[in-house]
């Protein structure tokens, strides 16, 4: 187990390919909870996960009011925090090869055009310039909001690393031979509540960490 507290602010290095078929549904909105699942409770252009609060929404990569046989298929749609999504709002770029265009995920290795050192977001292309403008990515609000997101993962973490050293402690207690029925007794109360704390932080830090999660043994 590292000793790095998990963030979900890394893009991913190949492309996004799409695991849920859901729907078809008539109305853009009953998507949300499939877009949820298939982009970790993250949004796809900040990487804000939604654990956080706020509000999260169904974005069409082509806008809707231009490519209006396109609002409800699944394929143009993404998930992403409301800011992101009022941001881009009707703003198109076609896509073109080493051009200037709002990165799509399933179509890009955002790495390649977008990273992230210290929390905040540096552009490596056209492509990600235009979209670092377009998402205002190092405004002071964002940049504030992903502050206070890392410094409440980074408390959870070290509660969750302290906790499981002492599960690992309490454990063996309860092993040894010559230890008091009573006294057994409540140290396996008090391991049954820990492991149910574990297991709250546990799975804080999963769906904060989204993709990432397992890389931190989380």
């Amino acid at each position: 187990m590292g000793s790095a507290s998990p963030s979900p602010f890394r893009y991913a290095r190949s492309r996004h390919v799409r695991r849920l078929r859901p729907g078809p549904f008539s109305k853009p909105r009953d998507y949300i909870d499939a877009l949820a699942e298939e982009f970790y409770h993250c949004c796809v252009y900040c990487l804000l996960p939604d654990v956080g609060g706020g509000s999260f929404e169904v974005e069409h990569y082509r806008p809707e009011s231009q490519f209006e046989d396109l609002s409800t298929e699944y394929s143009n749609l993404f998930y992403s925090c409301r800011g992101c999504n009022g941001r881009k709002g009707k703003k198109w770029f076609e896509p073109k090869q080493g051009g200037a265009y709002i990165v799509n995920p399933c179509q890009d290795a955002m790495a390649d055009h977008l990273w992230y050192e210290r929390l905040r977001v540096v552009p490596k292309s056209k492509a990600g310039q235009l979209s670092s403008e377009v998402f205002r990515f190092n405004d002071d609000d964002s940049a504030g909001v992903r502050e206070d997101l890392a410094l409440m993962l980074a408390e959870v973490w070290t509660r969750l690393v302290d906790f499981r050293k002492k599960r690992k402690k309490l454990v063996k207690k309860i092993g040894q031979h010559n230890l008091a029925e009573g006294e057994r007794g409540k140290l396996e109360a008090a391991l049954q509540k820990l492991d149910a704390d574990i297991a709250r932080r546990e799975k804080l830090l999963r769906r904060a960490c989204g993709r990432h999660a397992t890389e931190y043994k989380v």
